[in-house]
């Protein structure tokens, strides 16, 4: 067996796929941009939606943490770092937490700024 047929998770995508991912990902990414656009401009109207969205998203992510980590917590390792000692899910959940919790320090920075 080849290599390719070992690992499970080795598959092939077409081009043309990953350019309709991509054009998927974009268009995702510029409404999101705007929408955060507009809920930035509310708070300095009044709104309350940027606030809510910050707190929102900074929840999610320490939510994700302490998911991605709870293996570590069973085996009573508390003050290790770094996804290292994680495995498949785990370090996944992990990565996600720290990219969610990244944009809401962002955004709580910008909140800051706009106050």
């Amino acid at each position: 067996m080849s290599a390719k047929q070992k690992d499970p998770l080795a598959w092939y995508v077409p081009p043309e796929v990953l350019l309709w991912l991509d054009l998927l990902v974009m268009s995702l990414m510029a409404g999101l941009a705007m929408s955060l656009r507009t809920a930035f401009f509310a708070v300095r109207r009044g709104g309350p939606t940027f606030v809510l969205l910050t707190f929102g998203l900074v929840l999610v992510g320490v939510l994700l943490l302490f998911f991605a980590r709870l293996p570590l917590y069973r085996q009573r390792r508390f003050l290790t770092f770094g996804p290292g000692q994680l495995a498949g899910v785990h370090r996944r959940l992990y990565f996600a937490a720290y990219v969610c919790l990244g944009f809401g320090v962002v955004m709580m920075l910008a909140l800051i700024c706009c106050l």
